[in-house]
C-alpha cells in the first residue's frame, strides 16, 4: 500500500501548506498496456492537477508524473471534479473551474478539457504536448460538468465525445453532445456543441 502523496512525490509538490492529494482517477490503456492516473493537489491558489503515466504494465513500477497549475490563466479559479478518458492517441481530462473562496455550486466559472498526447507521458518527455479547451459554451453560457464517453469494447479515436446537461435546472429538456474531432495539432480540429432536445422535460 502507498498513499497518493508518497506515490506521486516525484512531481515536486511537497510544501507543508495546503499540500494534499485527493480525487484519484485511473484508466488502463490496452493499446499501450499501461496505466494513466490523475489526482488533485490543494485548492484555490495552491491547486495543481497531478497526472501520472506508468512506464510498464506493472502499476507498482515506475511512473512519469506531470503537474498543471489549476489557476493557469490567472482568473482566480481552481480545478475540481476530474473525469478522464483515452483515445488511440490521447488522454482527456475534464473538470470544473471554481472561483477562489466560493462554494462549488455558486463559484462555478466554466468546465474545461485537457487534451494530452499519451506518447509524451509514457516516454517521460520533458515537455508534454497538450491543449486546453476552455471556451465551451452554448448560447453564450458555459457548459457545466462534461463527462467523457468511454465505450466498453473499443478504444475510440481520433474523435472524443462528451456529454453535459443543464444539471442545476429544476427541469431540463436538453443534453449537450460535445465533440473534439481530431488529435492535437490537426488543422481542422474544432470543438463542436450539439444540443439534443427532448419533447419531454
Amino acid at each position: 500500500k502507498k498513499g497518493l502523496k508518497p506515490f506521486s512525490v516525484s512531481v515536486g509538490l511537497n510544501n507543508a501548506f495546503n499540500d494534499f492529494r485527493y480525487d484519484p482517477k485511473i484508466v488502463y490503456d490496452p493499446i499501450e498496456d499501461k496505466f494513466i492516473c490523475v489526482m488533485l493537489n490543494g485548492t484555490v491558489q495552491y491547486n495543481y492537477i497531478v497526472i501520472g503515466f506508468s512506464q510498464t504494465n506493472d502499476p507498482s513500477g515506475t511512473w512519469n508524473f506531470y503537474k498543471f497549475y489549476g489557476n493557469y490563466d490567472g482568473d482566480t479559479t481552481w480545478f475540481d471534479y476530474p473525469q478522464i478518458s483515452i483515445t488511440q492517441n490521447e488522454f482527456f481530462l475534464t473538470g470544473n473551474k471554481i472561483m477562489f473562496d466560493s462554494s462549488w455550486q455558486a463559484g462555478f466559472r466554466k468546465t474545461v478539457i485537457y487534451q494530452i498526447r499519451k506518447a509524451d507521458g509514457y516516454t517521460g518527455a520533458a515537455s508534454i504536448t497538450y491543449r486546453i479547451w476552455d471556451s465551451i459554451q452554448y448560447n453564450n453560457k458555459y457548459l457545466r460538468c462534461l463527462y467523457p464517453l468511454n465505450p466498453a469494447d473499443v478504444i475510440p479515436g481520433p474523435a472524443q465525445y462528451f456529454l453535459s446537461n443543464r444539471n442545476f435546472d429544476v427541469t431540463n429538456d436538453s443534453v449537450f453532445l460535445v465533440k473534439i474531432p481530431d488529435i492535437i495539432g490537426a488543422t481542422d480540429s474544432t470543438l463542436t456543441v450539439t444540443p439534443i432536445v427532448s419533447s419531454l422535460p
